[in-house]
Parts: structure tokens; sequence; C-alpha cells
């Protein structure tokens, strides 16, 4: 016990003078994700999404791979979706690309992308990425709204994302398979009505996790080496 009260301080110690977070910064260690609140000659005290405060020990904190979320004020979200291999690619980037460049708060540089991420039977994922300041924006409302818009976009121009369903058509001497339908408008420059609210969303920076920093740190007075 004693030798593991020693490591946590002498931990404690080298976190302090490297500064690898400070108050406020969203950090990863393994599997847990929160707010840094404080550093103690012990711990380090995170707040959880949900509102839990999470105490590591320092020993592993520096020992750990970890992850600062907010050191750098850019950062970028991504998803990937499932579309039907039988829709024009070209066209279908070019629309979902159009989309993330019109969407409010979104990174005109570096700029948004589309990949084709993978072609898997009669299915294409199509990859989408865009970077965002965390300063002006907030990161998971960002990711939501791009993909609400992508997916009101893409409903507008016909294209159909992947169901796991086996459709069986029966066909005799007299009856011909249709030819699939699923070619995207030929107005490549114009975007469906999408374009218009893809300007307006709100994705602007959500106070809730730095107003309950906050408010631990002044009704607390347990000690705390990040100050």
């Amino acid at each position: 016990a004693f030798r593991n009260i020693v490591e946590n301080y002498l931990a404690g110690v080298l976190l302090s003078a490297r500064n690898p977070f400070k108050i406020g910064d969203s950090i990863q260690i393994a599997e847990f994700t929160g707010n840094v609140v404080r550093l103690t000659s012990r711990d380090t005290v995170l707040m959880t999404a949900d509102g839990n405060h999470l105490r590591i020990p320092n020993s592993t904190m520096i020992t750990s791979v970890m992850i600062n979320y907010t050191r750098n004020p850019l950062r970028r979200f991504e998803f990937t979706l499932a579309i039907s291999a039988e829709i024009d690619l070209i066209k279908a980037r070019r629309l979902g690309l159009g989309i993330l460049q019109n969407m409010q708060g979104l990174l005109a540089e570096p700029g948004p992308q589309v990949l084709i991420a993978d072609i898997r039977e009669n299915i294409v994922d199509l990859h989408f990425m865009a970077w965002i300041n965390q300063h002006e924006s907030d990161f998971a409302k960002a990711r939501s709204e791009a993909i609400r818009l992508i997916k009101i976009g893409f409903d507008e121009a016909g294209i159909t994302f992947h169901q796991p369903v086996h459709r069986l058509q029966l066909i005799n001497d007299e009856t011909k398979l249709k030819e699939p339908t699923n070619a995207l408008p030929e107005a490549e420059s114009t975007l469906p009505n999408v374009s218009a609210e893809a300007s307006t969303v709100d994705i602007a920076t959500d106070p809730t996790m730095s107003r309950q920093v906050a408010h631990e740190l002044n009704t607390s007075d347990e000690e705390n080496l990040l100050k």
C-alpha cells in the first residue's frame, strides 16, 4: 500500500510538471472518457458525460495511453453510410460533399471529404469526414446534424440506403426484369432543399460540462495541483 502511495504521489508531481491536460479538457484514458476536474497527489478526477466523478490513480495516468481531445481546437468527425451499389457513386459523392460544404460550422480548410470506403456484393460504404473548431462548434452535435442532413439530402435525391433484406422475383418468358431506377437527378449543380437547412443548423458549443466542472471547483476545497 505504501508503495502505491509513493508511486501515485511521484506520478502526480510528473503530471503537474508536464501539463498533459488542464482543467476542463476532455481526455480519454483506456476506456474512460471525461472532463478534467482536478489533479491531486493521489489521483486525477474526471467528470464523465453523465455527471459522475471518476478517480483514476496517477500511476495509471502516467503509464497509460492518453488522448486529449481538447488540446487541438480542430477536430474531425466521421461516419459511414451504406448505399446501394446501383447508385451512381460519382454523383452520390458530389451530393454528399456539397451538403457538408454548405453545412453551418464545418471548416472549409481542411475541408470535408466523402470517400468510397468499401464495396461488398450490392452494397457500397461511403465514408464522410469533416472538421470543426471546437471553440465554436460542438463535436457531437456537428456529427449528429451532418448525418441527419445527409439522410435528408439522399432521400430527396432518391438515393436508397442498404437494407438487410433479400428480394425474390420470379420471371417467365414473357416477363423482363426491370432496370433499377436509382439514378440521381441530372442537375448536379443544384443541391436539394437540404442546402438551405444546412446553412442554419445549430451546432454551437454546449456549456453543460464546463458549467458542471466550474461548479465542482467552486464547491470543493480538495487540493488541486492544476491551479
